[in-house]
């Protein structure tokens, strides 16, 4: 066996015992369910810090606005993404309303 293959083999068996260790981990944490972790990445997304970096960024579009060097496309962009990420949720339930 040469360095690259000894290497490759190091380098797989130690993958394979860091992912029987974390198997092994989520039985010892009761293997929690994704929902508290989905409803965490929700709240921190639509949060108050969030809600600041959307404010910042509507300023620096009015600022870039004022002094004539914004795009009208990248403002659409950032404006869009400011109304999916903090309507996602109405979104969401205005469509599993209609199914």
């Amino acid at each position: 066996m040469d360095n690259d293959q000894k290497l490759v083999f190091w380098l797989q068996a130690v993958t394979i015992l860091g992912l029987f260790a974390l198997y092994l981990m989520a039985g010892t944490a009761h293997a929690a369910a994704w929902d508290t972790e989905a409803t965490t990445i929700q709240t921190t997304l639509t949060g108050p810090f969030m809600t600041t970096v959307a404010i910042i960024a509507v300023i620096v579009l009015g600022v870039m606005a004022l002094f004539g060097k914004m795009s009208w496309g990248w403002a659409g962009s950032i404006i869009g993404g400011i109304i999916l990420i903090f309507g996602g949720a109405d979104i969401v339930n205005l469509i599993q309303g209609a199914a």
